[in-house]
């Protein structure tokens, strides 16, 4: 049987983690983790790697109209032949490069079980309770873990793409939130040779990486759409935003692979009422 996706990103993950060298020249991964030592990095980042050289392949297996399918049961997913299984299936190679970043494992776990990281969760919950079973987010995961990490993916996107020479919409996220990860990956989408000129892995650098880190927490802490914004209770489709707009957080379509749904800045950087309750409270007051 063909893995599922979670268990593709499981051992994704596991790749990214432990880094692999290149041996030969036309390798296509090559992950190197950074040395944070006396980095001035914060100690919630626990982990930071420069993904030299990736490989990607997209492929189409069916498709869907008007009821989206999610998850990997794959219910309403019409095949691409009438019969039978073809074989082969149309795909797209996509060769690039990223950044690797991974949180402390237990400073994260401890945020998520503060009641303002539950609150935030419950928000976003109590939307989702009144959708119908055959709503884009009905099936979608919400956890305080989850909003956390998706919210922090977007902020890097964003404040990577001032600097790395990509717009936002050749950048890609891919988040790590099942039990025992803490990550994300933030990739070039280009399906040429232009996704590997060394802007996006270049910002792994120790120096690069803590400024542009700062720099979006920064943004993040005000929107030019304040106070409806970081006061919003329900926002996007179906309501699956808190605190998120396109004047913040929100991303082309193509970079996000959660639909820009499940986002609150909140999480990272507090509410005016509770500024100290934020995952990155902590980080250049």
């Amino acid at each position: 049987a063909a893995p599922s996706d979670r268990e593709l990103r499981a051992e994704g993950y596991t790749a990214l983690v432990q880094g692999g060298g290149a041996v030969e020249a036309d390798d296509q991964f090559l992950c190197e983790e950074i040395d944070l030592t006396d980095s001035g990095v914060p100690e919630l980042i626990a982990q930071v790697s420069r993904v030299g050289r990736l490989r990607e392949v997209r492929a189409l297996s069916g498709f869907t109209r008007i009821i989206p399918a999610t998850g990997d049961d794959k219910v309403g997913v019409a095949p691409l032949v009438d019969s039978g299984r073809p074989p082969w299936l149309p795909a797209v190679e996509v060769l690039g490069e990223g950044v690797f970043v991974r949180l402390d494992e237990k400073l994260l776990d401890r945020w998520v079980s503060s009641p303002f990281a539950l609150e935030r969760s419950r928000l976003l919950l109590r939307s989702q309770a009144h959708m119908s079973q055959n709503s884009l987010t009905a099936g979608m995961e919400i956890s305080p873990k989850s909003l956390a990490l998706h919210s922090f993916a977007h902020v890097l996107v964003d404040e990577m793409s001032l600097t790395s020479g990509y717009p936002a919409a050749s950048l890609r996220e891919r988040v790590y939130d099942e039990d025992g990860q803490t990550g994300v990956l933030i990739y070039t989408a280009t399906a040429d040779s232009a996704g590997s000129l060394g802007g996006l892995a270049g910002l792994s650098d120790p120096d690069r990486f803590r400024q542009t880190l700062a720099n979006g927490i920064r943004r993040a802490r005000w929107c030019t759409a304040d106070p409806v914004c970081i006061e919003s209770l329900g926002t996007g489709v179906n309501g699956m935003n808190l605190a998120a707009c396109h004047a913040c957080l929100l991303l082309p379509e193509t970079s996000c692979e959660r639909f820009n749904l499940a986002l609150d800045r909140a999480c990272l950087v507090g509410t005016p009422e509770d500024v100290g309750s934020g995952l990155f409270r902590d980080l250049w007051e």
